[in-house]
């Protein structure tokens, strides 16, 4: 893939992302003014089935309007207890991977602080978990089907 490529491929996930979320049941999409971290994958020439991450970027999702860009530091600073290092508010992570013209693979994460449902005495620990999906474009709504990983 050239450097090209990986343009058009970035611009189309990008473009593609807010409707593919969407599709997601809505107690698992990101509300609004939440913080989100974004990557594209791409395939590797001449690997079958190996990606290599294109780019990489961080949002304040909004559901009515473009989303907002933030760099690295600003969306650690929303998101990471300093002295920690640990999510201190709830964090989505999406990534996307080209699987056809109208088809993408999500591999979608949340993850949240304890301390947010048994305050102090969770301490530092996070509740997370992924999930992966493919994406496929239907009569221009994106429907999701769950990815067994397991299943191979």
């Amino acid at each position: 893939m050239t450097h090209a490529d990986d343009k058009h491929l970035i611009a189309a996930a990008t473009a593609a992302l807010p409707a593919i979320v969407a599709a997601l049941d809505p107690e698992n999409q990101p509300a609004g003014g939440s913080w989100v971290a974004f990557s594209v994958r791409a395939p590797l020439q001449g690997a079958t089935g190996e990606t290599r991450e294109v780019h990489r970027s961080w949002y304040t999702w909004r559901h009515d309007a473009p989303l907002e860009d933030l760099d690295e530091a600003t969306y650690l600073g929303f998101t990471q207890d300093p002295n920690t290092g640990v999510a201190k508010v709830p964090v989505w992570s999406f990534v996307l991977e080209p699987l056809a013209d109208d088809a993408w693979r999500l591999r979608y994460s949340f993850g949240a602080p304890l301390r947010m449902w048994m305050g102090d005495r969770a301490g530092n620990r996070v509740m997370g978990y992924a999930v992966t999906y493919v994406a496929r474009s239907v009569n221009g709504d994106w429907e999701l089907a769950f990815e067994d990983v397991l299943a191979g």
